[in-house]
């Protein structure tokens, strides 16, 4: 979908004007009335992130008397997709206030619980990625606890995360409000099932009554009286054209396309993302074992398996050196028949340095700034903090240029915080085989970088500024990951002498204090019913 080229209306008469009508996108390429072109998952997290900025925009505005208009692919068509679409504890609090709680999601979301973000191998050549999904190498349907541990060496940070702990020990209860327990320091998370999360939001849209209309194809253009003009092709044949003061797209031009997958056949990709020049294959198979022996001499980086009870899926990423060709003459010698998927540009890291993410009557959210999965894991987060800044700048929801400015402001900030991460990655680890690194070794990062950079070194803390995204938290253990910071204490401790006599007196009040707490299968009975 080509990006809708949208300017701000300077004319008087809308100066002052209370915005009163937006249409949220979740459209993307390719055509879904297209047979050939079958859903993949990325258009179905295209598809929440939409539901959830409906819902979103509907429940703050609700004194505002706006018209939402959610343009989206029809959510039954997702139904074959296997995906998982991770919760904070902020949306979850969100969906609490819309009647949506944990046993709910449980129930009807198949949602599992999450603790803690595992940071393994950074600094080896075979890790491009800033996180490192929790799920690779395991079945994902068959964990019952899907606990991710945040450095796996002896007398690590996680020796004295609770988190962690519990997490290793099986054993879970809620965080506890009070601010001198130490069940108070930590939170936790829910991985759901992304098509059963779907079909939930759409039924909460559709009670708030945001019209819901679904299409194959949509153009946007800036109409003469100055609102935004959107042609939406729909599933019977009409074309619907609708105004709005605000189109807000969530829908990420830079996915990779997941074809459909044939009965016995399976399908390949080369990689969409450029910055790693790697080869990349998603397979969908009967025989993973069979399938796991063959690719095994090419396997490099990461793998990524998932059951279910027909079939497997599995995904792997391989040398740079190892061509699609290879694969494809190894697989069809053993008898395997393939299908080749199109090739999708995406754009590159200096892109997430938007100078205006703001293109006027244009909001772009989600993973519109760049494909920053790989960064993040929380497809979610950048929208609640979109979201929110939102509201805060926009009170009186008018669009005056001073408002604007102030906004790209900050979310460019946001922008530069992602950037500084991605840039401190490649600069640690060295990777020297990495497209990515080769691309951005000279970029010295923003001006806020070296000056966080050495406050850390004098203080051991990241002072935080408004709305930063990468916050103090994730940049420790960011630095955790990397081994920048040492492995037993926090930076400032070294000094006390008594460090060691006080970190081992804590290990083992925390220790005394997992063992008193139910494991993770007798919460979750006792949750569900």
């Amino acid at each position: 979908m080509t990006s809708p080229n949208i300017e701000l209306s300077t004319h008087s008469e809308n100066e002052n004007q209370a915005i009163r009508t937006i249409i949220v996108n979740s459209l993307n390429n390719p055509d879904l009335s297209n047979d050939s072109v079958k859903p993949c998952h990325q258009q179905l997290d295209d598809l929440i992130c939409g539901l959830f900025t409906a819902i979103s925009l509907k429940v703050n505005l609700a004194a505002c008397d706006m018209s939402i208009t959610h343009v989206c692919p029809e959510v039954e068509s997702f139904k074959q997709i296997i995906s998982v679409i991770s919760l904070n504890i902020h949306q979850l609090a969100f969906l609490r206030s819309l009647g949506i709680d944990e046993k709910r999601l449980m129930n009807t979301c198949d949602a599992q619980h999450t603790l803690g973000t595992r940071y393994l191998n950074w600094s080896s050549d075979q890790q491009d990625f800033v996180l490192v999904e929790g799920e690779y190498g395991v079945p994902f349907d068959k964990v019952k606890f899907h606990h991710f541990i945040e450095r796996l060496d002896k007398f690590s940070y996680d020796e004295f995360a609770i988190a962690a702990q519990m997490a290793r020990q099986g054993r879970f209860v809620h965080p506890n409000n009070d601010p001198s327990s130490l069940l108070s320091s930590f939170t936790y998370g829910l991985n759901v099932d992304a098509y059963s999360f779907a079909k939930l939001l759409s039924q909460c849209a559709a009670a708030f009554k945001i019209e819901a209309i679904t299409a194959d194809s949509l153009e946007a253009t800036m109409s003469d009286n100055g609102l935004a003009s959107i042609n939406a092709s729909c599933h019977s044949g009409k074309q619907r054209s609708l105004s709005a003061d605000f189109f807000i797209d969530c829908a990420s031009k830079s996915s990779a396309i997941y074809q459909c997958f044939l009965p016995d056949k399976m399908k390949l990709e080369s990689s969409p993302i450029k910055q790693q020049n790697k080869l990349r294959l998603c397979a969908v198979t009967q025989s993973s074992n069979r399938l796991l022996n063959i690719l095994q001499p090419h396997a490099f980086g990461w793998s990524k398996t998932i059951n279910t009870a027909s079939k497997t899926m599995i995904e792997c990423q391989f040398d740079d050196t190892v061509t699609l060709e290879q694969v494809l003459s190894d697989l069809a010698q053993k008898g395997i028949e393939c299908q080749e998927c199109d090739e999708h540009a995406v754009e590159r890291v200096e892109q997430i340095m938007l100078k205006q993410p703001w293109q006027q009557n244009c909001l772009f959210i989600g993973r519109k700034i760049c494909d920053i999965d790989t960064l993040t894991h929380d497809l979610l987060d950048i929208l609640d903090e979109q979201l929110r800044l939102l509201f805060q700048v926009f009170p009186s929801r008018k669009a005056q240029q001073n408002l604007v400015n102030f906004y790209n402001r900050n979310i460019h900030e946001q922008c530069l915080s992602l950037l500084d991460m991605v840039i401190c990655h490649y600069q640690l680890n060295q990777t020297q085989t990495s497209q990515c690194w080769l691309d951005n070794r000279q970029t010295k990062g923003s001006e806020n970088l070296s000056h966080l950079t050495a406050l850390f070194e004098q203080t051991g803390i990241f002072p935080e500024f408004e709305n930063q995204f990468i916050a103090e938290r994730k940049w420790i253990n960011f630095l955790i990951g990397f081994g920048v910071i040492p492995q037993s204490t926090h930076p400032l401790s070294l000094n006390i002498s008594d460090a060691e006599q006080k970190v081992m007196s804590f290990q083992h009040h925390l220790k005394a204090l997992l063992v008193q707490l139910p494991t993770y299968e007798a919460y979750v009975a006792t949750a569900r019913n």
